[in-house]
């Protein structure tokens, strides 16, 4: 039984609690990232090039993405960001600019990078550091040209002028959206006030029927605009009476409308009537070159042409 029990507890899963730490690179990462700062015709040590080969066989891209989905089927939250990145975030100040925390960003990020880079190299052996040294101090100084660079670009940038229309368009939507606040904050305190003497009402009721008091329903529910209503026509009422004339009203219109619309058609075969009578006109007086378009775009436009002695 002990066996057994020591047996479980070995195959039982290891904690999920969330580490601070990144996770650790594979052997063909570091393999990749050593191999560029490492001298001309010097590679890994054989041991290492030996652990990496016997890693086992790669997964498929299919086995993958199956082990991920298992792996996120179960997880509760998101994988909280490391230490170094916490740290990172807590050098840049939250009163500088947008672009000055950029920057800034930018060269702390670098810095980290080249820091864990230098800690790797550290302890790999055969690792050339004074080459590294090297790349250290030109990305180093190329980043400051970028920085200097940035910064001017960002004193010299000319910004637009304000237009003054577009300024007062802004004021008046920033009057309306006051006076819709407002507007707003008045309604909902109304509404406050008639819910304050709804829960009043409710609790009159129900104090009334706990007493065993009897409540006149003439005066239960009665609004301060109930007179108000009550004066009022039925508009209901009227408009039933008012069918047959509004069906009566609604039986002209359609007339109208087309009549109105056989008019247009109307008027639109005179015009092609009047400029096709011009196009006959002026080719029997000999005004072949004649354009007829302004007669086409304007009918009330009568164009004068010579009358010929005889007719077509």
């Amino acid at each position: 039984m002990h066996e057994g029990g020591s047996l479980r507890s070995a195959k039982r899963s290891p904690s999920r609690s969330p580490t601070l730490e990144p996770p650790p690179k594979s052997p063909s990462t570091i393999h990749s990232d050593t191999s560029l700062l490492l001298p001309p015709g010097e590679g890994l040590p054989d041991g290492l090039l030996g652990e990496v080969r016997d890693q086992g066989p790669t997964l498929s891209p299919r086995t993958r993405r199956k082990s991920w989905r298992r792996s996120a089927r179960g997880r509760r939250s998101l994988v909280p960001l490391p230490g170094s990145a916490h740290a990172l975030c807590k050098t840049i100040s939250v009163t500088l600019s947008e672009e000055e925390r950029l920057e800034q960003l930018i060269e702390e990020s670098l810095k980290l990078a080249v820091q864990k880079l230098g800690d790797l190299l550290y302890s790999t052996p055969g690792a050339d550091l004074d080459l590294f040294q090297k790349h250290k101090e030109s990305v180093e100084l190329e980043w400051k040209c970028v920085a200097k660079e940035f910064r001017t670009t960002l004193q010299t940038r000319s910004f637009p002028e304000r237009d003054p229309e577009a300024e007062m368009a802004m004021e008046r939507i920033r009057k309306s959206i006051s006076s819709l606040q407002a507007e707003c904050a008045c309604w909902e305190a109304l509404l406050e006030k008639h819910r304050a003497k709804a829960e009043e009402l409710t609790r009159h009721v129900e104090q009334g029927r706990t007493l065993g008091l009897t409540l006149d329903p003439a005066r239960v529910g009665q609004s301060s605009q109930c007179q108000f209503i009550q004066s009022k026509p039925d508009y209901n009422s009227v408009l039933h009476r008012q069918r047959s004339v509004l069906h009566n009203m609604e039986l002209l219109m359609d007339t109208h409308c087309k009549i109105v619309r056989e008019l247009l058609s109307f008027q639109e075969e005179c015009q092609m009537a009047v400029a096709k009578r011009s196009r006959q006109l002026a080719s029997a007086a000999g005004f072949l070159d004649i354009s007829f378009s302004r007669q086409e775009i304007d009918p009330g436009h009568h164009p004068i042409f010579p009358v010929s002695s005889h007719t077509p």
